[in-house]
């Protein structure tokens, strides 16, 4: 199976109910067929600074914006082939790049301080795609993994054309400590049970056909990032403690001074 390392489509989201996934599915049977990996557990590990910049910027919906993340699909071992991509947006043009290798491999990549260097490194890697993770790394100060995202999904993809792809992922969940490829699928969710977030992924125009059936279904696109949700979930937590610090705090007795 051929490993695709660039991407360069048009990514739309829905936000639906079960109902209505039930409804698109049923009438695209027979025009897509499930991708390479089905359904699946998707783990992605976002790498961001101290103070969650790319976090912050995503949240100001920018003309131009990047993540940087670690991917594998399903649970990574040591025989897990995984990812380490850069994905850029530009309006609704997005553009992925990965490479592509063993999880601990990717671990040792990880960790190399100076640059991300395929020396020592089996797989054969992307140059282009390196200095492209290269840069990033270094314009960004002390970027390490934040935040584990994991999510069950489902792909498909069209029979007559495989750049034409939707996938639907539901029990999206977060969590900020014990972070990695191989950690358990736990975490806060951050969508409600029986919903899903339907992602269109196509290169050009969508087909008239399709966006007619996504009108007749009242079925209309909706902005959202996983990992800015994250975001936005980890700061109402972090202000909740910091209040109720603060009340615990002014309600402490003083202590008498002593002479």
């Amino acid at each position: 199976m051929s490993i695709q390392t660039v991407f360069n489509r048009e990514e739309i989201k829905f936000l639906i109910s079960k109902e209505k996934k039930d409804i698109i599915l049923e009438s695209l049977e027979g025009l897509f067929v499930p991708d390479n990996y089905g359904e699946s557990t998707i783990y992605s590990l976002y790498l961001d600074t101290p103070d969650f910049l790319l976090a912050r910027r995503s949240l100001e919906k920018p003309l131009y914006k990047e993540k940087l993340r670690l991917r594998s699909y399903g649970r990574a071992n040591d025989n897990t082939l995984t990812f380490f991509e850069i994905k850029k947006k530009f309006r609704t043009t997005t553009t992925k790049r990965r490479i592509s290798l063993p999880y601990p491999e990717l671990i040792k990549l990880l960790e190399e301080e100076e640059s991300y260097s395929p020396e020592g490194i089996s797989t054969t890697l992307n140059p282009q795609v390196l200095h492209e993770i290269n840069y990033s790394m270094k314009r960004y100060h002390d970027l390490k993994p934040r935040v584990l995202m994991t999510y069950d999904r489902q792909a498909y993809y069209h029979k007559d054309d495989h750049d034409f792809r939707i996938t639907f992922d539901r029990n999206i969940r977060f969590k900020t400590a014990d972070i990695s490829l191989n950690s358990a699928a736990d975490g806060e969710s951050i969508l409600q049970n029986d919903y899903y977030i339907m992602e269109v992924k196509i290169l050009n125009a969508m087909p008239l056909w399709f966006a007619r059936l996504l009108s007749e279904n009242h079925i209309y696109k909706t902005s959202y990032s996983k990992y800015r949700e994250a975001y936005t979930r980890i700061t109402e937590q972090e202000k909740t403690l910091c209040q109720t610090y603060s009340q615990i705090s002014s309600q402490a007795p003083l202590l008498p001074i002593s002479s």
